[in-house]
């Protein structure tokens, strides 16, 4: 997906799936289904996204596999388009605090809870959900995505328009020099 070929990330999917039920495998089966619905997601196609981030939930809550539920629980949100109140979002948000590894689940699933701020007219809460990230450029993979809500919650903000056209300029050029095909045109 990252490189431009969402057909590809999908075959790709389906056939991680099913190996996945072959295997029966309960880690392998959330860390698939997480990441199968993140792609999913990205791509565009919202049910498929929602069944696998389902998925992921009901291994992950069964097997006791905590960290793994906070950001598929704020994509969850998003997919059903749902608003959580700000007491929600503050728990979400007080558990990703908690994770000690730095992951691609945790940035992503940081700057999903910073978009569900945004969608409450509270992009400052946002921006503070981002800003514990710290340093975009070393949030791995996801940097890029890190920029781009940052300005989409900049836009949102008091703030001059030009911070947010920043944010997006280091978005795209963050992609680009990663060769993030995907994350330079989302």
């Amino acid at each position: 997906w990252s490189l431009g070929y969402p057909e590809r990330a999908i075959a790709a999917a389906h056939e991680a799936i099913r190996l996945t039920d072959t295997l029966a495998h309960p880690m392998t089966s959330t860390m698939t289904f997480g990441m199968v619905a993140w792609i999913y997601y990205l791509s565009g196609d919202r049910r498929a996204a929602a069944a696998a981030g389902q998925r992921c939930m009901g291994v992950a809550e069964a097997n006791g596999f905590h960290g793994w539920d906070i950001g598929m629980a704020a994509l969850l949100h998003v997919l059903h388009d749902e608003r959580p109140d700000a007491t929600a979002l503050d728990a979400l948000r007080r558990r990703q605090a908690r994770e000690v590894m730095r992951t691609w689940r945790s940035v992503i699933g940081s700057c999903t809870i910073a978009s569900l701020y945004g969608a409450l007219e509270a992009p400052q809460q946002g921006l503070d959900v981002l800003a514990a990230l710290g340093d975009a450029a070393a949030t791995g993979l996801y940097g890029p995505e890190v920029y781009r809500v940052e300005g989409e919650l900049r836009r949102m903000s008091s703030e001059p328009p030009e911070e947010a056209a920043r944010c997006f300029e280091r978005a795209v050029e963050m992609a680009r020099g990663r060769e993030l095909r995907s994350l330079e045109l989302r």
